[in-house]
């Protein structure tokens, strides 16, 4: 069956670097955009893997929204075991996921439940919180998500202000995330950016 895995960080703490480096190898994937909080990056993403989606029947992970999704959800838990435990070509199969979408579905038990089961790890990206907010920030203000893909312009990042609140929220959401995964997880790797 071969390794299955996932790559979990917060956004901008590096994880899309490391699931494209996973990508360079010939016998690996790293599913990246599955779980995107755009509906169209989610479909693209999920089409590109898997094919095209039945007309009205909707395949990739849907959140409900009205005009793309039919206003149709998808149980996280099954999409994942599906995406992971299908039939593939490679030895080595994994999904990157961010912790807003494992703090949104409660996905901690789901992961710690896979790594008892053997041939599935975590590679859990762990980066300061406060960097990944400002990063966050700037890729919004710049519209460049992928700083290190070549045939992207380089972005001239501007200083950001965020409100106090904002700051402490996400550090908090940060830091609660991270250390649940650290408790639950038995067999991680942890890469430092």
């Amino acid at each position: 069956d071969g390794l299955r895995y996932v790559v979990v960080g917060d956004t901008r703490s590096g994880i899309l670097a490391v699931a494209d480096t996973i990508n360079n190898h010939p016998q690996a994937t790293c599913y990246i955009d599955l779980f995107s909080v755009n509906p169209s990056v989610r479909k693209a993403a999920h089409e590109g893997y898997f094919g095209a989606s039945v007309l009205r029947q909707p395949e990739w992970f849907c959140f409900g929204d009205e005009l793309l999704e039919g206003g149709e959800y998808t149980n996280p838990v099954d999409y994942i075991s599906k995406i992971l435990f299908r039939e593939h070509q490679e030895k080595a199969v994994g999904l990157c996921i961010t912790y807003s979408m494992i703090r949104r579905y409660e996905l901690y038990e789901l992961f710690a439940d896979l790594t008892r089961l053997g041939d599935f790890c975590v590679i859990h990206v762990l980066r300061n919180p406060f960097e990944c907010l400002v990063s966050g920030l700037q890729a919004v203000q710049t519209g460049v998500w992928r700083s290190f893909d070549k045939r992207m312009p380089a972005a001239l990042h501007m200083p950001v202000q965020p409100a106090s609140s904002f700051v402490a929220l996400h550090i908090e959401e940060h830091i609660n995330t991270r250390n649940k995964l650290l408790r639950c997880l038995s067999d991680s790797v942890e890469l430092r950016y």
